[in-house]
């Protein structure tokens, strides 16, 4: 099985934390690489740049967007633990929940503004939003670049 996107990781790792204890983000890593199957070899695939797992960094991105929408909190770092909030939002999406659910929450989506801020505009697209996580957006950018870069010196 391929390793899910971040949005597709919420849910399951929502779900992790519904027995209403506090859980380690490595906790909630494997109950989420137990959900889709996820081989050793998937976990230790890298993104682009090297630096980190990509298994490891798509359930961080989950559990950071979610957390800007209130659905978990951290009692402490590394930590997570389900909110009314987040008890509602599993009730209300059996199936999935991605951006769409989390825009729903004034904190997210003023987070959102707040961390575009700044940020050029992309041109539109077929309107749906990237399935990437932010760093692997940043790394296919560079790589991008880089190819383009290394052409034009080749020609």
């Amino acid at each position: 099985m391929t390793i899910p996107d971040y949005q597709t990781a919420m849910r399951p790792a929502l779900e992790c934390l519904a027995d209403g204890q506090a859980h380690s983000a490595a906790s909630v890593r494997d109950h989420v690489a137990g959900v889709f199957d996820t081989t050793d070899e998937e976990r230790r695939e890298l993104v682009p740049s090297g630096k980190k797992g990509l298994f490891a960094d798509r359930v961080s991105w989950a559990l950071t967007y979610m957390k800007k929408a209130g659905l978990p909190e951290s009692p402490k770092r590394g930590f997570y633990v389900l909110t009314a909030r987040g008890e509602q939002v599993l009730r209300d999406h059996p199936t999935r929940i991605d951006n769409t659910v989390l825009d729903e929450f004034p904190d997210f989506g003023s987070w959102r503004e707040r961390s575009a801020a700044g940020r050029p505009k992309k041109p539109p697209s077929s309107g749906e939003e990237s399935e990437e996580t932010p760093e692997e957006q940043l790394d296919s950018a560079y790589l991008e670049l880089r190819a383009t870069i290394e052409a034009e010196i080749l020609d």
